[in-house]
């Protein structure tokens, strides 16, 4: 396993939570620990559990807004295997975050063209724009991973 990830995990996490928000952390279904899941409000557990799975599944995902906090007596800062609960959108506190996904549409497993990627892009790019016309703050919308 190696820990070249953690530093952007942190990051990453530092960026989407503030201080005290509780967050799920999710595994889908494992071939051997079927539903994978835990909540986290310390951010370096939560990063160091990510980075544990890193590798050996296809993905290992975050509730991008906050929960509830009553959900960390489910897995208090770990991961737990085979759970049969997670995340409901009406455990959801708040949305701090909206994302809007600008891919092209496309079947499940292939990538998008160069082509469409820029078109994704420039579409993005667009939307920030009139999201800035509207009144929204700059800190607020990041656009391919940049402000």
């Amino acid at each position: 396993m190696s820990l070249h990830n953690l530093p952007d995990i942190q990051t990453t996490l530092k960026l989407l939570y503030k201080p005290g928000d509780v967050v799920e952390s999710r595994v889908l279904h494992t071939p051997r620990s079927g539903t994978v899941s835990g909540y986290f409000d310390d951010m370096d557990k939560l990063a160091n559990a990510a980075v544990e799975w890193s590798g050996q599944v296809p993905g290992v995902y975050v509730t991008i807004n906050p929960v509830l906090p009553a959900l960390l007596a489910r897995s208090n800062n770990r991961m737990q295997t085979w759970v049969k609960h997670t995340t409901s959108d009406t455990e959801i506190v708040k949305r701090q975050w909206l994302p809007l996904d600008f891919d092209p549409i496309r079947p499940s497993g292939i990538s998008s063209t160069d082509i469409e990627h820029d078109q994704a892009l420039l579409a993005a790019i667009e939307c920030a724009k009139f999201l800035r016309e509207l009144g929204f703050s700059e800190d607020s919308i990041i656009v391919g991973g940049f402000r």
